[in-house]
């Protein structure tokens, strides 16, 4: 078994491995065994129940959510990745469609809905007479 204060270990690793306390997912017995706890399932349940290492779990945590806020993409890079693998040949057919999928529903080309900006009123009616659409501006 590690020594007494490589809990500090495990508890990096728990986080690295994408363990919260919330969800801990099975994370904790991943991370106890990538440590060399002897039985790293007892060793996990009993470290996530110390209130140190509960304490520093959340500290990194809090950390990698710090450091992660500034790597997320803009809308533009996420727009150009999306664009990138819409046109590499070298993928699978599946995932280039997917993209341009969601590249003509980012520009409007599949319209679930239709939104009607006016001041007046428009009354559409079927040719029974029954009113099919009726919008006050």
């Amino acid at each position: 078994m590690p020594a007494a204060k490589d809990w500090t270990l495990f508890a990096s690793t728990f986080v690295k491995l994408g363990g919260t306390l919330q969800w801990p997912n099975g994370k904790a017995t991943a991370a106890a065994k990538a440590c060399g706890y002897k039985d790293p399932q007892k060793s996990a349940s009993r470290l996530l129940q110390r209130p140190d290492v509960r304490q520093l779990i959340n500290d990194l945590v809090q950390a990698s959510i710090a450091k992660g806020i500034d790597q997320i993409p803009s809308a533009n890079e996420i727009m150009l990745a999306i664009a990138t693998i819409a046109k590499d040949d070298k993928l699978f057919p599946s995932v280039r469609l997917r993209a341009l999928e969601d590249l003509a529903k980012y520009h409007g080309l599949f319209m679930d809905k239709i939104q009607i900006d006016t001041p007046n009123h428009v009354m559409v009616k079927g040719a029974d007479g029954t009113v099919l659409l009726d919008v006050h501006g």
